[in-house]
């Protein structure tokens, strides 16, 4: 594992401490990620790609459990059903960072991304 990405997981577990990371599928796991209101569900698993130039790149996108709509049952916009892999379908959300918005020399990391992630659930559709 990165040295960079040890010590990120090391600063997510005080906050999160179910988060692991997929070695294989280079991604982060949240096994419980708690939802604004508005959902059909009040919590989902959350798994957030980690690009192979991170931390210069920012994560792009994530996946939540394939059973996640709107309350009222309709689909959330810029989102779309895949296979996170075999046997494991996901809902794709389209979120992307602005290229000028990211910089870990700034301080930027994971959290700045969750932080999006968050935002984006509390939009809804």
């Amino acid at each position: 594992m990165h040295p960079f990405i040890a010590s990120e997981l090391t600063r997510l577990m005080a906050r999160w401490p179910d988060v692991s990371f997929d070695h294989a599928g280079q991604r982060w796991h949240f096994p419980t990620w708690h939802l604004p209101p508005g959902w059909n569900q009040g919590e989902t698993r959350l798994w957030i790609p980690c690009p192979a130039a991170y931390p210069q790149i920012p994560p792009d996108n994530f996946y939540v459990d394939a059973a996640l709509r709107l309350a009222d049952g309709r689909e959330p916009g810029s989102s779309s059903i895949t296979y996170l892999e075999q046997g494991l379908s996901a809902r794709l959300f389209s979120y992307h960072v602005e290229a000028n918005g990211w910089s870990p020399e700034r301080g930027d990391s994971l959290e700045t991304f969750l932080f999006g992630v968050q935002k984006r659930l509390a939009e809804g559709s």
